[in-house]
């Protein structure tokens, strides 16, 4: 028997020897190579598998079969036994995780791992302070050549369970669909084939950068927030962008203002458009965090309007209230309007007091751009629901709800 843990793909060698012919079958598990007839092979199980020989003695015909199991550890756990350091065997039950195991890293643990190496980290599924008891355990990421591969899902219970350094990076790799837990990150890229399916489990904050470059984020009614001045996000098109739901799924971007980001940031974010949003703010430095969902409320009863519209209604909130002057601007895809739409005569509108209020009756001009289109409004020092409508006049707007 020979049993093994599962920290890199599996390449088993083993045979018999004698003047006989041979025949490799599989009993159980995977792995078996094509080729059965040698007198050894070399197995690739990706979970715990059985092998049967079967020589035939050339001369006399006689056969002989054995079997040989190999035991494959798919999940190991951490325990802190000798150090903090990820990369020690002893620190975990079965082995070091990588790509092709589950790592579960419990409450309670004295010494709580931290990664700190320019020799790439990677696990299949990573949990972090989801079981054990006792003091919660956090995950730290050290040193600006850090990189830590996820093939599966991050799970955690808040954004203190996962505190990397700005400079670190996670790699969110997996070809299938990724859930992104809490957790503060450093450099965030999402990759692999199934990038276009990585989604949020939680709050997660990010201190360096998010590389859209290779699919999108749905923010599955999170707050994903670049937490500092120098945070930024890369990548970010009409094919990858951050998804958003109108609500509780809000993307937010720090120290928007006069002393800090002085110039228009872009907000990349969509539902299944990209229609992002543009904000420059000359007053007090601020968080703004923004949404857009689909669909305009006319009355803001929950009725849906379906004529004279862009079918999007985007929300803006600032973290501190007041000292903001923001620039605004919107933009859409000739897809989202509506019947009736005009894009030469139209405004941004916000709801505020019961009702969508323009910035003065006759403030109405034609988009800009060849879809996608965009329009501006300027001295917005409030905020509420905001969107592209149809006013009460011939007119068209674009509605922008401001909180």
């Amino acid at each position: 028997n020979v049993r093994y843990a599962y920290n890199t793909r599996p390449n088993i060698a083993f045979g018999v020897s004698g003047r006989a012919s041979y025949n490799w079958t599989l009993v159980s598990g995977d792995g078996l190579p094509a080729t059965t007839n040698t007198s050894s092979i070399t197995v690739t199980p990706t979970t715990t598998s059985v092998y049967r020989v079967t020589n035939t003695i050339v001369s006399t015909g006689c056969q002989n079969s054995t079997t040989v199991t190999v035991t494959v550890n798919t999940t190991t756990t951490w325990t802190g036994t000798t150090s903090t350091d990820w990369f020690v065997p002893t620190n975990w039950t079965n082995c070091v995780p990588s790509e092709f195991v589950d790592a579960i890293v419990p409450n309670g643990v004295t010494n709580m791992p931290t990664i700190n190496s320019a020799t790439a980290a990677a696990t299949k599924n990573l949990s972090v302070g989801t079981t054990g008891t006792g003091t919660a355990v956090v995950l730290t990421l050290n040193g600006a050549s850090t990189v830590l591969n996820i093939k599966g899902n991050l799970t955690t219970t808040a954004t203190t369970s996962v505190d990397a350094a700005n400079a670190t990076t996670v790699n969110f790799s997996g070809s299938t669909a990724q859930t992104i837990g809490a957790g503060k990150f450093g450099i965030l890229v999402l990759s692999g084939s199934g990038a276009t399916a990585k989604q949020l489990g939680g709050a997660v904050n990010v201190g360096g950068s998010l590389n859209l470059s290779a699919g999108m984020l749905n923010t599955n009614g999170n707050v994903l927030t670049m937490l500092t001045q120098n945070s930024t996000i890369v990548g970010a098109d009409a094919n990858h962008y951050v998804i958003t739901n109108g609500s509780t799924g809000r993307l937010a971007i720090s120290a928007i203002g006069a002393a800090g980001r002085s110039t228009a940031v872009t907000f990349p974010i969509g539902t299944s458009t990209y229609t992002p949003a543009m904000l420059t703010n000359a007053g007090t430095n601020d968080r703004f965090s923004v949404t857009v969902g689909d669909g305009i409320s006319l009355q803001g009863n929950g009725t849906s309007t379906t004529t004279h519209v862009v079918a999007k209604t985007w929300d803006v909130t600032e973290g501190t209230a007041g000292g903001s002057n923001v620039t605004l601007g919107l933009q859409w895809n000739a897809s989202n309007e509506a019947p009736g739409f005009d894009r030469t005569n139209a405004t941004i509108m916000h709801y505020e007091n019961g009702a969508w209020n323009g910035q003065c009756y006759t403030c109405y001009s034609a988009a800009t751009g060849s879809d996608p289109y965009m329009l501006t409004r300027s001295n917005i020092t409030t905020f509420s629901p905001s969107a592209i409508l149809w006013p009460a006049t011939s007119a068209s707007a674009v509605a922008v709800r401001r909180m």
